[in-house]
This record gives C-alpha cells, sequence and structure tokens, in this order.
C-alpha cells in the first residue's frame, strides 16, 4: 500500500517498477459477460506492478506476464468509484493522465489511452469461466512509457532507498520505497 517499503527478490539488480491503473470487482459471480462488465467493475486504482526485469528476460522475453512479478504489487491509495470515470471513457476505453517519479526525477508522463483493449472486453477476457469475487484486482496494462525498461538508455534501474511515485488522474498519489537490506 501507500508509504510501503518493498524488497527486491534475492539477488535482483534489475527492479523496475510499472504504472498501471487497475479495475476492482465489486461483486460476486461465475463466468459473467461483456455485457455485465458494468455491473461487475466496481472501480479503480493505481496498480505498480514491480518486476525483476533479468528473471522476466529469463522466463519470458520481453513483457509481459511473468512469475517473477509475484514478489511485490503497490495499490492504492484509493478505490474510485466508476461513475467518477465516465467522462474519461472513450470507445469503452480509458483516458487518465499518469506520471511517475524515481526520487524527484520526472520518468513517466504518459496517459491510459493508449489501451488496447476496452474495459469490458478486458474485464470479459478475465472472468471467463471463472469466478470472480468483491476485491479481485486486474491490472489492465503498463502505460507507455511506464517503466524504466522501456527508457533504460536515459534512467537506471531501482537502487535500495528510492522512492517511487505513481500519480493518476482522478485516482490519486502511490508512493513507495525500495527497501535497504537489513
Amino acid at each position: 500500500g501507500p508509504e510501503a517499503h518493498v524488497r527486491r527478490k534475492t539477488g535482483c539488480t534489475t527492479l523496475d517498477y510499472e504504472s498501471e491503473v487497475a479495475f476492482v470487482i465489486g461483486k460476486r459471480g461465475f463466468n459473467p459477460g461483456i455485457e455485465e462488465a458494468k455491473d461487475y467493475i466496481l472501480g479503480l486504482t493505481i496498480f505498480n506492478d514491480w518486476s525483476d526485469r533479468e528473471l522476466c528476460g529469463k522466463e519470458a522475453g520481453f513483457l509481459g506476464m511473468h512469475k517473477s512479478k509475484d514478489f511485490a504489487t503497490g495499490l492504492g491509495p484509493w478505490i474510485v468509484t466508476m461513475d467518477e470515470f465516465e467522462d474519461k471513457m472513450v470507445d469503452g476505453k480509458l483516458n487518465l493522465y499518469v506520471k511517475a517519479w524515481v526520487n524527484d526525477v520526472l520518468t513517466t508522463d504518459s496517459t491510459t489511452s493508449d489501451m488496447y483493449w476496452p474495459l469490458d472486453r478486458l474485464f470479459s477476457v478475465v472472468a471467463e469461466d471463472v469466478e470472480v469475487l468483491p476485491g479481485d484486482i486486474v491490472g489492465i496494462g503498463t502505460v507507455g512509457l511506464g517503466c524504466l525498461l522501456e527508457q533504460i538508455e536515459k534512467f537506471p534501474f531501482l537502487k535500495d532507498g528510492d522512492r517511487v511515485t505513481i500519480q493518476v488522474e482522478g485516482i490519486g498519489t502511490l508512493r513507495q520505497y525500495v527497501a535497504k537490506p537489513e
């Protein structure tokens, strides 16, 4: 959560953040369809999908789902209900400004507008043949230039003691720290 200290995986030298928005499920159901998405998506929160890039590369290549991401997830500070974003939806996709800083250096200045899938379609894929529960969280994907890996020629990977701040329009600011070794 906000102000948390995140420990890197043992041996990790390529720690990265990922600036994302996630939707939060607010209703229980089994295999709800695309037409029911609005009934199930409660709201949005900030999602920092911490990643060990060296391990990601070994497991699955460049970008995408990786087991190595299981060590840390940043969420918060708020869940904002979907009615607050009605004017920020274009063809079912969000259009929110996203910024991130490492310490006091702006490293991400982007939007969610480059989403590939509309929220209802993303929800329907996630919910297909599974039970969704209140509180389930689904990241909608890293925004363009929303991590250090995409800009490695400009910014180094994270070091112990670094402060990562992600700000998303309409949701707030999530600040977390890379923990120093004990």
